[in-house]
């Protein structure tokens, strides 16, 4: 039971260290930041459970379909 319970709180500190200290780090190089900067404007928002969530995705989805309806068996390589 006790050795359960370490591997357990080691999880959660090995979570945290990520969470709390690795990820803040990461947004700030950069490289890092200009995406993370880039994709703020675009209105991308990271915590969308599905991509349908985005605003982005209308004007995306759509152009798709003009593609796949004007030049179906080119998009697919058929």
């Amino acid at each position: 039971m006790r050795g359960g319970r370490l591997k357990l709180a080691l999880a959660i500190l090995t979570v945290a260290a990520i969470w709390l200290g690795a990820l803040p780090w990461l947004a700030v190089i950069p490289p890092i930041r200009r995406h993370i900067e880039l994709q703020e404007r675009q209105g991308i928002d990271p915590s969308a459970v599905f991509y349908s969530e985005l605003e982005i995705l209308p004007p995306i989805a759509h152009r798709y379909e003009r593609l796949h309806e004007t030049h179906g068996d080119e998009f697919w390589g058929r």
